[in-house]
């Protein structure tokens, strides 16, 4: 490998000012680059069930009570749970101690329709907690006015749409960066049909002790082959975190030294001044050297099992002279005035005032690559191995790191719970075909999705 002629640099102004000042770097960023989920608000920890009422849940709720639905409900009972009866009408808030609507008295369900769209479409408006305990049979007329495809290809009329009619209201909670938790209790095999409960996360909610989704993990103990649990979320909510950082050097690699070293993983970056001639060594030992990145110890977050084909990608900024322009005009002294006693009038006598125009300063696209292992999740930062230098000394980058691309992968599993069969033979997809199209029209919201942050100063 041909020896890297290293020569940047950072900002010669005729004040002569070098880096010095991590508080000036790290109001920097979080003026113009750091950019939090402002969309996100305060999440309410109340919570709204809606059990679905319709005379089909007889037989669901009859053989799926005794297994899992008693331990959601008993779950989700507490003084800020209001709970709503869905079937024929539009919803509304029930006692479910009062026997007409005990959930566990199968003769309850009796509603010749089940209107199901109205409370997912509560839920997502509200963006508060919300369950939805139902068999996904939406039959909104209680006419045959749709029509299902039957194995040998002929065409039935049913009371039963089967069409994806959930996918926008998924797809608007899904892009808001909440979750929905699908669990599946098989009550019927031939043909094959299933229980739902749906439940609805909003980000703010996320991660909390407090939180519906949190206290049903234990029912994750009681997986079998009739009861599964299936996990949507959007990429919006995938976040870079650091592990294992030195803490001298945080996430610099151990052959390598800090000259200076910034750490504000509470603002997404990190700051970094190390030799030139370290990096130098290091990278052209070819013979020994397995591993070239120069930066580590950041991970991808969350599980994404769900996710195919993930990438990272990087952009580079050379930043020196917008940086400092930013220290001049935050050291300027304050200016003096001079009035006049007999107009009143202000006359500016020093301190002459300089304004700030932030720019992203000059795009780099020669000097650093980056590398993901998908096994770990960690993204590393290298120098381009056929990169040679330039002219300049000591310069300054930022290098910001996207979550470039990552695709939602369906599963067998998916395609066989989240769908069901009439007993007149006729698949109902729309669950299913709902919840993964929803899936793939928000996954592109998280398309170069800014993950963290990185400053990096080489110097001589």
């Amino acid at each position: 490998m041909k020896k890297l002629q290293f020569a940047l640099f950072l900002f010669c102004f005729a004040c002569g000012s070098n880096y010095n000042d991590p508080q000036t770097l790290s109001e920097f960023h979080t003026k113009y680059v750091w950019k939090p989920n402002s969309a996100q608000t305060k999440a309410s920890d109340s919570l709204e069930v809606y059990i679905d009422y319709s005379s089909g849940m007889y037989e669901a709720m009859y053989h799926s009570l005794n297994t899992v639905i008693n331990d959601v409900l008993t779950i989700a009972k507490d003084e800020k749970t209001k709970f709503f009866r869905a079937g024929a009408t539009s919803p509304y808030q029930v006692d479910i101690e009062a026997s007409e609507h005990i959930p566990s008295t199968t003769t309850n369900y009796k509603e010749n329709r089940s209107v199901l769209d109205e409370p997912i479409r509560r839920i997502v408006k509200g963006n508060k907690q919300g369950v939805f305990i139902t068999d996904f049979e939406f039959v909104p007329t209680g006419q045959k006015v749709f029509e299902a495809a039957m194995p040998d290809g002929k065409r039935v009329k049913t009371w039963i749409n089967p069409d994806a009619w959930a996918t926008n209201l998924f797809e608007d909670w899904l892009r808001k960066g909440n979750q929905i938790d699908i669990f599946a209790c098989e009550f019927r095999k031939s043909p094959q049909q299933f229980l739902y409960v749906l439940v609805f996360t909003p980000q703010g909610m996320l991660g909390k002790d407090n939180a519906l989704i949190t206290r049903l993990k234990q029912l994750d103990s009681r997986l079998s082959d009739n009861f599964y649990h299936f996990n949507f979320f959007s990429l919006k909510n995938t976040k870079a975190i650091t592990k294992d950082y030195d803490a001298n050097f945080g996430g610099l690699n151990e052959n390598l030294a800090a000259l200076d070293f910034l750490y504000k993983p509470e603002r997404n970056f990190d700051y970094y001044e190390v030799p030139l001639k370290d990096i130098e060594t290091y990278i052209s030992n070819e013979a020994s050297v397995k591993d070239k990145r120069i930066l580590r110890k950041i991970f991808l977050e969350g599980d994404l099992q769900q996710f195919e084909n993930v990438e990272i990608s990087l952009n580079t900024h050379r930043i020196s002279d917008v940086f400092g322009l930013y220290q001049q005009s935050q050291d300027q002294a304050p200016p003096a005035y001079e009035k006049d006693l007999e107009t009143g009038d202000s006359t500016l006598v020093s301190g002459q005032q300089m304004v700030f125009t932030y720019t992203e300063g000059d795009e780099v696209k020669d000097i650093f690559e980056s590398v993901f292992n998908k096994e770990s999740k960690e993204i590393g930062i290298k120098i381009k191995p056929d990169f040679y230098g330039t002219d300049n000394k000591s310069e300054l980058y930022r290098i910001d790191l996207l979550l470039k691309n990552a695709n939602f992968k369906e599963t067998p599993e998916m395609k066989r719970v989240l769908q069901w069969t009439d007993k007149q033979g006729f698949t109902v997809p729309s669950l299913y075909l709902s919840i993964t199209e929803a899936m793939r029209r928000a996954e592109k919201t998280a398309k170069d999705k800014p993950l963290y942050t990185y400053y990096l100063k080489l110097d001589f």
